[in-house]
């Protein structure tokens, strides 16, 4: 029979990381006032998106924690992916160029959202030309699709 003590600590050192971690944020989430408070017309936008993102990554950040705290680490684990996947983004986007960082900004809140528009027509249409797809699978995915006219003017741009 194996000694369960090292498991026990191994738990004990997590909730105390964790714990650990939560404090770091709470104390980082102050950081983010000045995206949402005192804008210039300026930089609304980019602060908005800024703002925002950061938000995001620290919201979801806080709940892979709580997941952690509750020893479901694997579960954690997706959370943490679109954490650094957002951490990543936003210092992609935090450059002192202020042209440069207000086009990224667009791309990253415009031009990929119409790209995503475009992908979700093309996997739609790729899954209704399956033959066997029930009237009931088919009525939400149909709404995916895009008018020709409006998919036309995405690929346009």
């Amino acid at each position: 029979m194996t000694d369960p003590a090292p498991e026990i600590a191994i738990e004990d050192d997590l909730e105390v990381w964790a714990g650990n971690c939560r404090a770091a944020l709470n104390d980082c989430s102050t950081l983010f006032q000045p995206f949402f408070q005192q804008q210039s017309d300026e930089h609304r936008e980019s602060d908005q998106v800024l703002g925002q993102l950061a938000m995001s990554c620290t919201l979801t950040s806080f709940s892979a924690l709580v997941l952690i705290d509750l020893r479901s680490v694997w579960d954690a684990d997706m959370l943490v992916r679109s954490v650094v996947e957002g951490t990543c983004k936003l210092a992609f986007m935090c450059t002192r160029d202020e042209e440069e960082r207000k086009n990224r900004v667009n791309e990253y809140w415009h031009d990929w959202r119409e790209i995503s528009r475009i992908n979700r027509h093309n996997r739609a249409q790729e899954i209704l030309s399956v033959g066997h797809v029930s009237a009931d699978q088919r009525r939400p995915l149909q709404d995916l699709l895009l008018p020709e006219e409006q998919l036309a003017a995405l690929k346009a741009k």
